[in-house]
């Protein structure tokens, strides 16, 4: 198994995941990418973005985690820091940066 992310950085590499595959018949590969990579085995799930909070009205902090993109940022920041809270005091700061990392998706 040949996982590969964000593959969109080396898109013409995609001509070596065909020999790869070809020479290599028993691997599997999951390649993330923003860019389709034209390839004749592609398979393409396009996935759409997480929602966000509005930064004009944003709600107490316990709504936040109505929305996916909070909700994954909780996940992950309490993966590192298992006590971190989500309080009045960080929330807009938690929602802009939710608001930047979307700034990065495929469009």
């Amino acid at each position: 198994m040949l996982v590969l992310d964000n593959f969109e950085q080396v898109t013409p590499a995609a001509l070596l995941l065909t020999q790869i595959l070809s020479h290599c018949p028993g691997v599997k590969m999951v390649v993330t990418s923003r860019e389709i990579l034209h390839m004749r085995i592609e398979r393409v799930f396009v996935l759409q973005p997480l929602a966000l909070p509005d930064l004009a009205h944003l709600p107490e902090p316990g709504g936040f985690v109505a929305h996916p993109s909070v909700a994954l940022f909780l996940q992950r920041a309490r993966a590192v820091s298992p006590d971190f809270p989500l309080t009045a005091t960080n929330a807009r700061t938690v929602a802009q940066i939710c608001h930047r990392l979307d700034g990065y998706r495929w469009r």
